[in-house]
């Protein structure tokens, strides 16, 4: 329900007294009185509703503006007297949403932090101002604000909500997931939970629970475009393109000029391998919409796949010049890699860090390159920054792994090929390397115990079966040796 400030009940808290005690706490009243009712009339509410699209008349906007302005003259004209004028925490904050949906930010975040400084306890202007820094994507600032309404009010639906769609736009999709969790133990049936929880399990590659999650919010909204695609994606990542492709044509039929639909039955075509059918999709929503970042950078990203790295190159451009994302910086820095272009690259992941220091990609794609350009080193300072994120991620590991064996650092790396082998226990070069770093420590019939292991994967395994010989030879076991 919304609360609106009723300016009747107003009383100066100090004294007890009634607000008429001098003449410009009158006027100050009067004209809160006012304003009030014209935010009662436009449906600004003490909390703001990001679903509500409000949109205030210019007439109506005017008649505020000079409201305002004789309120800052009467509160700006009493500031060097004794006893100033009597505010209230409510018209503050009111005051502060009208600045949010007129698009006054400064104004709007200065009234929000009078409302709290009146009150530190007062909520909504805590959780309007966190909503505010989230339309700035100001995110860790806001989740900063929603974890103080959260203190004061644990189960503060609202921001459990908008706490972790901002946790899910920084990529830090497992603790979004747990505020989604939080919101649904509250409302089982509130679809904007199911349907974000389901993003952030895609973007875990968790595709078949996110499915799950997709099934039930089209029971809520079955015509709900975005899941049918987004569904249809997880499908296509599971290998089931048939499926796939019928629901994103189901998507397209709702609405056939949708932006996003068109474009996600392009990256489900791709997903596949279908690269010249994707870039058919992709070039139909430019034709629609010229600056559809979405589109330019998948654009980018199959021409990539097809090995035209310097045309990929121009579509993120005009990506970036649009939305200066780290993602795209990330496809960026991978095309100048496919070109020998690894100076370019290093700065492309920099500038993705820069804008990111905790973006897991950019970490270990420029730990990988740094590998690659012979600096050891600093390759694993990024390898342990990127793995501090996301401890389980495989070619982290194994990465990691083959650079410490590489440096004779055997027992680190094999607390990396154990961990790897852990996390794919069929991953063939996983199970070689770690063979090969056991006969480094001495630990012989643990390592042709692994080389076997990867002989029953691939028995023609040329470098298993070499370095299994090898090391049969160097134990004297000549005639076995050479079989291998």
């Amino acid at each position: 329900m919304i609360r609106y400030y009723d300016i009747r009940n107003l009383r100066n808290k100090k004294t007890g007294m009634n607000v008429g005690y001098n003449v410009d706490q009158n006027k100050l009243v009067l004209v809160d009185s006012l304003l009030c009712r014209l935010f009662q009339e436009q449906k600004i509410g003490l909390k703001i509703d990001t679903k509500s699209q409000i949109e205030i008349p210019e007439n109506i906007r005017k008649k505020i503006e000079s409201m305002l302005n004789v309120r800052s003259t009467l509160l700006g004209k009493n500031l060097n007297q004794k006893t100033k004028l009597s505010e209230n925490k409510e018209t503050n904050a009111l005051i502060g949403n009208y600045y949010y949906f007129t698009k006054q930010f400064d104004s709007a975040k200065k009234f929000f932090d009078k409302a709290t400084q009146m009150d530190p306890k007062f909520i909504e202007p805590l959780f309007n101002e966190g909503l505010l820094y989230a339309k700035q994507e100001k995110y860790n600032d806001a989740i900063e604000l929603f974890e103080k309404v959260l203190e004061i009010e644990p189960n503060y639906f609202d921001a459990l909500c908008a706490k972790g769609d901002s946790l899910f736009k920084l990529s830090k999709h497992d603790e979004a997931i747990s505020c989604y969790d939080k919101t649904l133990e509250i409302n089982p049936e509130f679809f904007e939970a199911l349907y974000n929880k389901a993003l952030a399990l895609a973007s875990l590659e968790k595709h078949q629970e996110a499915i799950e999650l997709l099934d039930k919010a089209l029971s809520i909204k079955p015509n709900f475009i975005s899941a049918l695609y987004r569904k249809g994606f997880s499908l296509a990542k599971l290998g089931k393109e048939k499926e796939a492709i019928e629901l994103c044509d189901q998507a397209l039929e709702i609405d056939p000029e949708f932006f996003e639909a068109l474009v996600y039955k392009g990256i489900v075509l791709t997903i596949n391998g279908n690269y010249e059918d994707g870039l058919y999709y992709f070039n139909k929503t430019l034709e629609i919409d010229p600056k559809n970042t979405l589109a330019l950078c998948n654009k980018g990203l199959c021409l990539s796949k097809l090995g035209k790295y310097e045309a990929a190159i121009s579509y993120f451009n005009k990506s970036l010049e649009i939305k200066h994302s780290p993602e795209i910086l990330l496809y960026k820095g991978n095309a100048f890699v496919h070109l020998g272009k690894h100076s370019d690259a290093l700065i492309c992941y920099d500038s993705a860090l820069t804008i990111d220091p905790n973006y897991f990609d950019a970490l270990f794609r420029k730990g990988l390159l740094l590998a690659h350009l012979g600096h050891p080193g600093d390759a694993l300072v990024f390898y342990d920054d990127a793995l501090k994120i996301n401890p389980d991620y495989f070619d982290a590991v194994f990465h990691k792994g083959l650079l410490l064996e590489k440096l004779a650092k055997y027992k680190e790396a094999i607390e990396c090929f154990n961990h790897a082998v852990k996390l794919n226990s069929k991953h063939l070069e996983a199970i070689y390397h770690k063979g090969r770093t056991l006969a480094h420590l001495g630990r012989y019939d643990e390592a042709i115990s692994c080389y076997d292991e990867a002989l029953k994967i691939n028995p023609q395994h040329s470098e298993a079966l070499f370095h299994k010989g090898l090391l049969l030879a160097f134990l004297g076991t000549h005639n076995d040796a050479l079989v291998y």
